[in-house]
């Protein structure tokens, strides 16, 4: 059984990828949408129950970013999300560990996936 604090920092987590994808998304008028990458499985369930009860959103708008849309973009796996990112089809997404690594190894001499845009499980940035 799945103990209730993992679904909140999962949630939590997914709320701090929104925050940190927003950080790069430009500042204008009308509404900003955020792209979300998510893969099948239940790595992406927080994301999709964070977007469908509007809790982005929400903390969007309590932290003064104004009116947000999110849109999630189902992709076939992690090199899909991994691409979807370096192509910037994406803002954020949500990868597991041999994701990310595959994605940093990619793309190290590069500096594409850089510390700021990473976070840990609780929200923090790495």
């Amino acid at each position: 059984m799945v103990r209730a604090g993992y679904w909140t920092s999962s949630i939590l987590a997914a709320l701090a990828v929104a925050a940190t994808a927003l950080a790069t998304v430009p500042a204008r008028a009308e509404t900003r949408v955020i792209r979300i990458g998510i893969q099948p499985g239940l790595p992406s369930l927080p994301v999709i129950v964070a977007e469908r009860r509007g809790l982005v959103v929400e903390e969007a708008r309590k932290a003064g970013l104004g009116e947000l849309k999110v849109t999630l973009h189902r992709l076939s796996g992690a090199a899909a999300v991994n691409e979807a990112l370096l192509s910037q089809s994406v803002d954020a997404s949500v990868l597991g560990a041999t994701g990310l690594i595959s994605a940093w190894d990619d793309t190290k001499d590069r500096g594409a996936l850089s510390r700021q845009r990473t976070c840990d499980k609780r929200g923090r940035k790495g």
